[in-house]
């Protein structure tokens, strides 16, 4: 990763880490394009963690990506932010039996 992927994956793993019970549970994993202008940042909370990241409505997810927009902006790249439920995939495979 190049300096702006790194600075942007510290910022919003120290934001999200403030949120969560489970720090050590939490993984931000930060996908660059080839190019290095697009950034995909995928953050997994562990266990009930995901509604302390996404916020009642959507408020504090909408809010983190407030502050990446303006981050974004500023260099000139395009940031997405996805919030991954580590559990979706297991209610998925349980709701298929």
């Amino acid at each position: 990763m190049d300096e702006p992927a790194d600075r942007i994956h510290s910022m919003v793993e120290s934001i999200v880490k403030e949120l969560v019970d489970d720090r050590d549970g939490l993984t931000v994993a930060v996908l660059a394009s080839a190019e290095g202008r697009t950034l995909i940042i995928t953050v997994r909370p562990a266990g009930n963690d995901i509604g302390k990241v996404i916020g009642r409505g959507g408020r504090t997810a909408q809010a983190i990506r407030t502050i990446i927009e303006a981050i974004a902006a500023r260099l000139q790249m395009k940031i997405q932010l996805e919030i991954d439920d580590k559990n979706s995939e297991r209610k998925q495979q349980q709701s298929h039996w």
